[in-house]
């Protein structure tokens, strides 16, 4: 009876360090999300290189067209726009 007991306390710890590392990692990937969202606005999430690469793809746009586009598809639809 005791080995058992013994058995399950350590795979609740054994649970309990998952469940930790876990709370760890999400908190870690919220960060890293939320950095990478900060250098997405501040226009810094690509070097020059990259983004000379991704402006010569013949079917990039920049996103004031991206989003004029989207509102008058909107419009078209007759869908409400926020």
């Amino acid at each position: 009876m005791q080995a058992i007991v013994q058995e399950i306390e350590t795979r609740l710890s054994v649970c309990d360090k998952i469940e930790q590392d876990i709370e760890t990692n999400l908190e870690k990937a919220e960060a890293l999300r939320q950095s990478i969202l900060k250098k997405a606005f501040e226009g810094k999430l690509l070097n020059e290189r990259e983004l000379a690469e991704v402006r010569g793809a013949e079917d990039w746009e920049p996103a004031e067209v991206l989003l004029e586009r989207i509102k008058a598809e909107k419009a078209q639809n007759g869908k409400k726009i926020h």
